[in-house]
């Protein structure tokens, strides 16, 4: 027995890495197999935890960009003293068109009315209208609707009923993709006939103008040219600006999230404190020292017990946020941050530039339990054994 570390030692201290050392660290943990999965276990879930917050604003950052940037560069609303007004459509076409940069502006008439289940978003189409429906949809007539995949009616499934500053019920001729649900899931779409009378616009009039420019990245200088160009105070609202917002409300909301998980900042605290007295062990390190361990050795056996436990652990943990957020058919983000309900939204999240999410949960988590294990290690590779021995006897 004592002819064994006595070699090890020899053979691990000119160098971190052993495999002598580290399968007598391996052996180690087995003969505490209960406080070993426990360890592994909280590990883990903290981990995970940690994952998923940090994976949840990436992913909702990158979906909030990729759908940004089919919006259009500049959005125009008339605005009076009590909030938005709608706007002649004729007259805000023909003066934004005469501002030089400014391309293909178009009147748009959407907006918010109580349907069936809750409120949805109404969008107007015509025959005139640049639009893209999907492939088999047609162009809804007066009576006409398409809805998203969240919208259905009470009874009757091929009927909705729509409550604005009139009521209409309109005939669903088709149903918007599934595969588009994080953008259409609560939209209907109907002829503009419709959508006026509901949202109680005027013959010519539009909800906003929404236009193109020249050089995207210059649209903030032709804010001043095209505010002066309409003859009514607007709101002018850029991508850029729009995109912005977003980000910031996904920083702000994970942000709290991170600071509002008082489990996870517990679990890490008792992960710190398990790992304290588990390196605790005097007898042991007595005994081990006496036979011929040095203190380097001991240092490299608490940090080998580490590693085997912490790196699998958290490897876990990432897996498991991983496989939360972008395993197929997963739908509880949209359930749980925008409330849909019915059928099952087609919301579909990017493991793009998840890579840094991924390394600062392990980050999170690993340094504090890297550091206790550190701090266990060496204060028995600083005991002295004579000490230790003398003192457990």
């Amino acid at each position: 027995m004592t002819e064994m570390p006595h070699a090890m030692s020899q053979a691990t201290h000119r160098k971190f890495w052993s495999p002598a050392l580290a399968s007598w660290a391996a052996r180690d943990l087995m003969r505490q197999p209960a406080f070993t999965l426990v360890l592994f276990v909280a590990l883990a879930a903290v981990t995970a935890l940690a994952a998923l917050v940090l994976l949840l604003q990436q992913t909702l950052a990158t979906a909030s960009t990729r759908l940004l940037e089919q919006a259009p560069h500049v959005v125009v609303r008339r605005v009076g003293a009590g909030g938005w007004l709608p706007l002649d459509a004729k007259a805000a076409r023909t003066r934004a068109v005469s501002v030089v940069g400014v391309l293909r502006p178009r009147a748009r008439m959407w907006g918010v009315v109580s349907g069936p289940q809750g409120a949805v978003t109404l969008m107007a189409v015509d025959g005139r209208d640049d639009i893209n429906l999907p492939s088999g949809c047609s162009l809804p007539q007066p009576g006409q609707a398409l809805a998203g995949p969240g919208v259905s009616g009470d009874e009757r499934p091929d009927h909705i009923s729509l409550n604005g500053s009139v009521s209409r019920e309109l005939t669903v001729i088709g149903r918007l993709p599934r595969s588009a649900g994080s953008v259409v899931h609560d939209l209907v779409v109907a002829h503009a006939e419709d959508v006026r009378a509901l949202l109680g616009l005027g013959p010519g009039q539009a909800s906003d103008l929404a236009l193109d420019v020249f050089h995207p990245d210059e649209a903030g200088a032709l804010l001043p040219e095209l505010a002066a160009a309409l003859d009514w105070p607007v709101q002018i609202t850029t991508r850029q600006e729009q995109l912005g917002r977003h980000l910031a409300h996904i920083s702000r909301a994970t942000g709290m999230a991170c600071l509002g998980i008082g489990p996870l900042l517990l679990a890490i605290l008792s992960v710190v404190v398990a790992v304290g007295i588990w390196g605790r062990r005097n007898w042991e390190t007595g005994v081990l020292r006496a036979v011929g361990w040095t203190g380097a050795d001991m240092l490299r056996l608490h940090l080998y017990r580490g590693l085997l436990v912490g790196l699998p652990a958290m490897a876990i943990g990432t897996l498991t946020a991983h496989l939360l957020l972008f395993w197929p058919g997963m739908t509880w983000v949209p359930q749980l941050l925008f409330g849909w309900s019915g059928p099952p939204p087609g919301f579909y999240l990017s493991s793009t530039g998840s890579a840094g999410a991924w390394l600062l949960s392990m980050v999170m988590v690993g340094v504090p339990f890297m550091a206790a294990v550190f701090w266990t290690g060496w204060r028995a590779a600083g005991a002295d054994p004579g000490d230790i021995l003398e003192g457990g006897r």
